[in-house]
């Protein structure tokens, strides 16, 4: 008898073995599910976040592409207002213009008469120039080539050492911009 009561817990044991085992299954199955179910949970709110960022980045590329487009039509505006500033300032120097070519074409004029008047037409039209904050390039013979400044038209050979990589002759006039080149010095310089 007492095997019997030694087997029956055995029998007890292996009785109970599989249901315990489905048990841990079943549990094990659940907290995958639930692992699983947390991931999905996880996904979803990641697909969210994702469709908010986008419309975010949609919306400020059309933000974007709104506020160049005004800032274009502002600079455009600024130009013409400031093209028109500068016409309206060059009449008055046509009119003189006008009136130097009517005295020329009069036989009583003077030579010094009608280049004391070209004079008076240029210093009107570099003094509005210098307004503008346009000041001529510094290209004087003799000084030193500056590529930044200055566009070498040609070379020319030089007797005096010293002219060597210097201007020899001045072709064109350049100027500044408010600092920046507006037009190079069109230059010869010595070789």
């Amino acid at each position: 008898m007492a095997e019997k009561t030694e087997q029956a817990p055995q029998d007890n044991k292996t009785h109970q073995g599989p249901d315990l085992a489905a048990s841990k299954h079943e549990e094990e199955a659940s907290a995958a599910s639930a692992a699983e179910q947390e991931r999905i949970e996880e996904l979803a709110k990641a697909y969210v976040a994702l469709a908010e960022v986008q419309d975010k980045y949609t919306r400020l590329c059309a933000e974007f592409a709104n506020f160049r487009r005004r800032s274009d039509e502002r600079a455009e505006t600024l130009r013409e207002a400031a093209n028109e500033a500068i016409l309206i300032k060059l009449l008055p120097i046509i009119d003189d213009f006008e009136r130097a070519l009517a005295t020329t074409t009069q036989s009583n004029t003077s030579a010094e008469a009608t280049q004391a008047g070209v004079r008076l037409i240029y210093d009107k039209l570099t003094h509005l120039l210098q307004q503008e904050h346009v000041q001529p390039i510094e290209a004087t013979p003799g000084t030193q080539f500056d590529a930044e400044l200055h566009q070498a038209v040609t070379q020319a050979p030089v007797a005096n050492e010293a002219l060597r990589g210097k201007v020899v002759e001045v072709v064109e006039k350049g100027y500044r911009f408010r600092g920046s080149v507006l037009r190079f010095a069109k230059v010869i310089i010595g070789s």
